[in-house]
């Protein structure tokens, strides 16, 4: 073995070209390989880092019709009441906070959780404790768990911290504890954790607004406990129909629920892509060796001259590729983490469950060092095999050079390129659809100029103002404020930005008709359209005499009217929706709401092509306490953050003001994701296509040594240049062609499974195959050119003479 070794590092160093080559395809290959790995590993494969986290379930509200809805309060803790199959439960809801400590005000992010929320994730704090039974309860809920993370970052890790009082939302509260360093609440939004402790005003059952999670007892499985949650929703449903008739409840398991299903299948797509181009650069170097084999056929010949046997060579061969593999894959490792550390710099951090832990450890480096065995034994075992099969007699005959080229040779290397080019095809074709995909997602029209819209978050707690009115004077003043800023050309008010959802889901009844429907409903300033630019498409829009006091009006969007008024002018009609009670989670009476207009359907549900139906109403008669802010600047919107935040802190200098960022930000955060899936793509597909015409290129020239007295006989009977750079054309077409039918047909078969991250694109899109299969056979008969070119240029006289 010890000889092997030696002799394989001499015949490396003697042919450096084809050793540096060989190392930097495997680097780059099993280097992007183990980084996409990474990522699988972390978000698909790993177990979760919670104590038996099989036990751990989501909980939803089941509307009729729907499959998940957040839960009203008082069916919650129904919920918790009467089930017989959970050890804890626990609901939720997130919230952004102000913070009062160390003489600083900030803005957090924060969540209000039942006193059960740890227990059920089986999470232990570092420092202090965690929640106690009953201090989720009015009065008890004064305490507060920060995040390790936080803690460091905030509280520069201060051991005195438990026990100090800081205040959120103006109300003082006792640190009791901190969580681990490294768990996954330090990769979550939120910064901390207060008690969730339900006020009067919150106790219904019409206001869905929690999100619930529960720990199975053991040996309670999934089915029964959704067999046990369906009785409870039953009896509530019978009891409640006012708000609960036909309601049901749906139980997910936490896997199920963290890894969304477009990541999911992100993820599997990049790591077949990634896996397609190892199995190229492979395939690639197989090549390069069968043509290196050849030039060392006579070594082959004198070594088995001198008593090697047939497995001594294969073994030979063998240990050469497995050093280069060995060699690649370091570095491949080295380059992965790289890539690695790059993806989680470039993804949004939103995009992963705060569960994910990626990391290049043992269980990458097992993967990468499982790759680079596989890999030299899969570029390595064609060329070994033709080494032991070399012909001792016939190669030792000096007119052997002048026989007809070893066919088995040629077909193999046939072989290999025609794999190359259709698997240079398949991705290819991915990639162009990734392209066309994101370009029609970049092309979506979300605002009129939105680099020009600036947008900024006014958190004000529900404790802030005692009545609606003070609300309705406040954010009046910081309107009138704002609009008077230089350089802002337009501004308005709005309980929900756009992309990013409506505010509020609700039920509604028709009055002229009784049926019933349901709308995504928004409050917002009459200035909302116009900022925006969204068109009116029929009546009018909102105005400032619809205040307090006056008939209440809204406006619907294009796709409510076409909904629910196929056939009927939407104007004048009446439409029952029940008042939402400012600054508590209840909803008061039915009242009766004329449509004044109509306006055109706006990208609430991110860039999703199907416009959800919607109402939008006045903030003088619907008023929010947490609201944004849209300006529409003359210039650089830039330039308008400073005077924004010193126009808000002169009306109250404790307000924070947040999240500032224009429209096309917004847009961008939306996106993201889809340009580094498409940037990857396209990397790999470039690589590939560069693979392939070294591929065609290699096999041409190979092609053309090996042929050299037949085109020199043809040279000599009078065939033209043209004619011989036709012939090595033609076999370059040849090879090109069955190639691109393989890939494309692999194409049509598996784009549809990238159906779910396309927009606006068909997985048959016979643009993007059509672009694919022109580029690809544009750039391999260039590739095939050049040889074919030098073929043309061969003396017949010197031909002629080669033994």
């Amino acid at each position: 073995m010890t000889q092997d070794l030696r002799y394989a590092l001499r015949a490396l160093r003697r042919s450096p070209a084809f050793t540096l080559i060989a190392i930097a395809v495997l680097a780059i290959g099993i280097g992007a390989t183990s980084a996409i790995f990474s990522f699988v590993d972390g978000v698909l494969l790993r177990p979760l880092p919670y104590r038996e986290p099989d036990r751990i379930v989501f909980l939803w509200e089941r509307p009729p019709g729907g499959s998940r809805n957040v839960i009203s309060t008082l069916n919650y803790l129904d919920w918790q009441q009467q089930n017989q199959v959970f050890e804890s439960i626990s609901a939720g809801t997130s919230a952004s906070m102000t913070m009062a400590a160390n003489g600083e005000v900030s803005q957090v992010r924060a969540s209000r959780v039942s006193a059960g929320y740890f227990r059920v994730y089986g999470v232990a704090t570092t420092l202090g404790r965690a929640f106690s039974p009953g201090e989720d309860q009015p009065g008890k809920n004064n305490v507060v768990v920060l995040s390790y993370r936080f803690w460091q970052q905030r509280f520069g890790g201060d051991p005195g911290i438990v026990g100090r009082t800081i205040a959120l939302d103006r109300e003082p509260c006792v640190v009791i504890g901190v969580l681990p360093a490294g768990s996954p609440f330090d990769r979550g939004s939120s910064q901390l954790w207060r008690p969730l402790a339900f006020g009067p005003g919150e106790l219904t059952r019409d206001y869905h607004w929690l999100r619930a999670i529960a720990r199975l007892k053991p040996g309670i499985t999934l089915e029964a406990a959704r067999a046990n949650m369906d009785a409870i929703a039953a009896r509530i449903s019978r009891d409640y129909p006012a708000s609960n008739k036909d309601w049901g409840i749906t139980i997910d398991r936490l896997p199920d629920v963290l890894v969304d299903p477009t990541l999911r299948r992100s993820l599997e797509v990049l790591l077949a892509g990634v896996g397609l181009l190892l199995v190229l650069g492979c395939t690639n170097l197989a090549n390069l060796a069968l043509a290196r084999g050849t030039a060392r056929e006579r070594e082959v010949v004198v070594c088995a001259a001198l008593g090697a046997s047939r497995g001594r060579i294969v073994r030979q061969f063998l240990t050469e590729s497995v050093l280069l593999s060995a060699a690649g894959g370091a570095l491949g490792l080295a380059s992965g983490y790289m890539m690695m550390r790059g993806l989680q710099l470039l993804l949004p951090s939103y995009y992963l469950p705060r569960e994910a832990v990626i990391a290049m450890d043992w269980r990458a480096f097992a993967f990468a060092a499982g790759l680079a065995i596989g890999t030299g034994l899969l570029f390595g075992l064609a060329p070994a095999f033709h080494a032991g099969r070399v012909d001792l007699a016939g190669s030792m005959r000096a007119s052997s050079r002048t026989a007809t080229a070893d066919r088995s040779r040629r077909r193999l290397r046939d072989v290999l390129v025609i794999a190359e080019i259709a698997v240079s095809c398949l991705l290819l074709a991915g990639a162009t659809l990734l392209v066309r995909s994101f370009l029609q997602m970049r092309g979506v029209d979300v605002a009129r100029d939105p680099d020009r819209l600036l947008t900024a978050g006014l958190l004000t707690p529900d404790s802030r103002f005692s009545h609606p009115d003070q609300a309705r004077a406040f954010f009046r003043t910081v309107l009138e404020r704002v609009q008077g800023i230089p350089g802002v050309t337009a501004a308005a008010l709005t309980a929900g930005l756009p992309l990013e959802g409506w505010p509020d889901g609700m039920p509604l009844r028709f009055a002229e008709s009784n049926a019933r429907g349901g709308a995504g409903f928004k409050s917002i300033s009459p200035s909302y359209f116009n900022t925006l630019g969204l068109p009116l498409l029929r009546g009018r829009g909102l105005t400032d005499q619809d205040r307090k006091g006056t008939t209440p009006v809204i406006v619907v969007n294009d796709a409510f009217a076409k909904r629910y008024f196929e056939n009927q002018d939407p104007l004048g009609k009446h439409v029952l929706i029940q008042e939402i009670v400012p600054g508590q989670r209840r909803l008061g009476p039915e009242i009766p709401w004329q449509i004044v207009g109509v306006v055109a359907n706006e990208r609430t549900n991110g860039l999703s092509p199907q416009g959800s139906r919607g109402v939008y109403s006045s903030i003088e008669q619907t008023p929010m306490y947490g609201l944004s802010l849209v300006l529409r600047a003359s210039g650089d919107p830039s330039f308008l953050v400073a005077p924004l935040k010193a126009a808000i802190h002169e009306i109250d200098p404790e307000q924070p003001v947040t999240d500032i960022r224009t429209v096309a930000a917004i847009k961008d955060e939306f996106v993201a994701p889809d340009r580094l899936r498409t940037w990857l793509f396209g990397v790999f597909s470039a690589i590939a296509l560069l693979l392939a015409a070294v591929g065609i290129y290699g096999v041409m020239s190979y092609s053309v040594a090996q042929r050299t007295h037949e085109i020199g006989v043809r040279a000599a009977l009078g065939a033209s240049r043209g004619r011989i750079v036709g012939l090595v054309i033609r076999h370059a077409a040849l090879l090109t062609g069955v190639g691109l039918a393989i890939g494309m047909a692999a194409a049509i078969a598996a784009t549809r499974w990238m159906t779910a991250l396309l927009f606006g694109v068909q997985p048959r899109d016979p643009v993007s195959l059509g672009v694919a299969a022109l580029l690809l056979a544009t750039v391999s008969l260039v590739a095939a050119y050049v040889p074919a070119r030098r073929a043309a240029r061969i003396d017949p006289i010197h031909a002629l003479r080669v033994d």
